[in-house]
């Protein structure tokens, strides 16, 4: 049975995002929002939303926001140090494209405004459903079949999990050769 501690670290978990505190770690280092918008192409208010958003999930001010700039409050001091450490000392990198991700967003309007057609997963189109009119195929045609890869630096050093789901997702394939060479 889960306690309500879990359950409520659950719930933040879920609410503090990668892009959050990339950004907040981004202002703190540039010393502004606009600074910080403008070295990760986003605009200010978006930065903005996201630290408001982040500081009502932690319920206390990480920054104090001046005409000059920002400052740490001692709670941001605080979290920039748990921030770095999730984005910095994960053992390993996360690259992923979400997929309610805004260029999928993106894609959609485009293609709701009539400028032509779009291939995403199915799990983005369903996240998406509200953009417009819009109405998704699903290719059978032997065209449509596309080869997925995995990506690592150095699969010989992955953790011994990981290269056993590697071992099972190749199975049966050529990529197993690679991966033992």
């Amino acid at each position: 049975m889960n306690s309500p501690e879990s359950s409520q670290l659950r719930n933040f978990a879920r609410r503090v995002d990668l892009t959050s505190l990339h950004l907040f770690v981004a202002v703190v280092e540039t010393g502004s929002i606009g600074k910080a918008a403008e070295r990760e192409f986003i605009a200010p208010s978006a930065v903005s939303k996201r630290l408001s958003d982040l500081e009502a999930t932690l319920g206390t001010a990480l920054l104090y926001r001046h005409a000059r700039g920002v400052d740490l409050s001692p709670a941001g001091e605080t979290f920039l140090h748990h921030a770095r450490s999730v984005l910095f000392s994960l053992e390993y990198d996360h690259v992923r494209l979400h997929s309610n991700s805004s260029i999928y967003l993106a894609m959609c309007r485009m293609i709701h405004n009539g400028l032509g057609l779009g291939l995403i997963p199915d799990r983005a189109f369903a996240l998406m459903r509200g953009v417009g009119d819009l109405v998704a195929i699903e290719l059978n045609d032997a065209w449509a079949a596309r080869d997925i890869h995995l990506v690592a630096r150095d699969f010989a050093t992955l953790p011994v999990t990981t290269r056993m789901l590697v071992e099972h997702l190749t199975r049966d394939t050529q990529a197993r050769v690679l991966l033992n060479s």
